[in-house]
């Protein structure tokens, strides 16, 4: 069973592996997104 932070919202991201990534901090999914986008 999946905890949430108070106030937190999860976010969840399909791989291109196929696999997922959570995020419980909407920044750390922004900053996720930020790396993966520049990686290219």
């Amino acid at each position: 069973m999946q905890t949430l932070p108070v106030g937190g919202v999860r976010v969840g991201f399909k791989t291109k592996r196929g696999g997922q990534v959570w995020f419980d901090d909407k920044q750390q999914a922004i900053n996720h997104v930020l790396e993966v986008t520049n990686g290219l």
